[in-house]
């Protein structure tokens, strides 16, 4: 609900986290109400529909940082939910082959919704790195992993379909 929202962000706050918005997805699933073009009620902080009102300075550095694939993500993530979450294999033909008019089309179409997914890869990026550096700094050390395997709905495959092999 709105009110447990409110108050994970107020716990969020009181702990001193430089952030005002806590990215938790398990909430969104059925909790909270979509509101203008369909994302969930947090997205909004602005008239437009941005979720950060102000971007922080390290916004604009960390997109154009992570270009590579933040901007093909974003893209896919706001056609996706643009389609009522339907797999890639059910969109529309210019869409799921990367037809450029189509591509130019969505991404002034979908602009706010990019910069939604792109504003979310930014907190948790934040996130992610001041926890590491707080468990580093307390002597515990986080290692990653590589994908094994890649989703056939996925913005990876979508944005570089030569880097796979797939049945179709």
């Amino acid at each position: 609900s709105d009110q447990d929202l409110v108050g994970i962000v107020t716990i969020h706050k009181a702990k001193g986290l430089e952030y005002d918005v806590v990215f938790c997805p398990f909430l969104w699933e059925g909790g909270l109400t979509p509101r203008g073009d369909g994302l969930p009620g947090l997205a909004y902080h602005a008239d437009d529909g941005r979720l950060l009102a102000a971007p922080p300075d390290g916004y604009r550095p960390f997109c154009r940082r992570e270009a590579f694939w933040l901007d093909d993500y974003a893209l896919f993530m706001a056609i996706q939910a643009a389609h009522g979450q339907v797999g890639l294999s059910e969109w529309p033909d210019a869409l799921r082959l990367r037809e450029e008019t189509a591509l130019r089309s969505a991404k002034k179409r979908l602009a706010a919704r990019v910069g939604y997914y792109k504003a979310v890869q930014y907190l948790f990026y934040e996130q992610w790195a001041a926890l590491k550096d707080y468990a580093n700094r307390h002597g515990i050390r986080i290692i990653g992993d590589i994908p094994i395997y890649v989703s056939p709905d996925s913005s990876d495959l979508w944005a570089h379909p030569e880097l796979f092999q797939t049945d179709a």
